[in-house]
């Protein structure tokens, strides 16, 4: 029982991070966006940690150099 109330708190804290994170970034103007280097249509996957979102930055950013 102990474990589900923990991993409950822990679930709602992850969420609640989530929405927060989605909030302020959406606040964002695209130049703004852009400047820390995400598009607005990205701004899902980067508040949910998606490590997609990672490879694909790096394989873009490999043609860069």
């Amino acid at each position: 029982m102990l474990n589900f109330l923990k991993s409950f708190f822990v679930e709602r804290e992850y969420r609640a991070a989530v929405r927060s994170t989605i909030r302020e970034l959406s606040k964002m103007s695209d130049a703004e966006l852009r400047d820390i280097g995400i598009a607005r249509g990205d701004i899902y996957s980067v508040a949910h940690g998606s490590t997609d979102y990672d490879r694909l930055r790096r394989q873009a950013n490999e043609g860069l150099v």
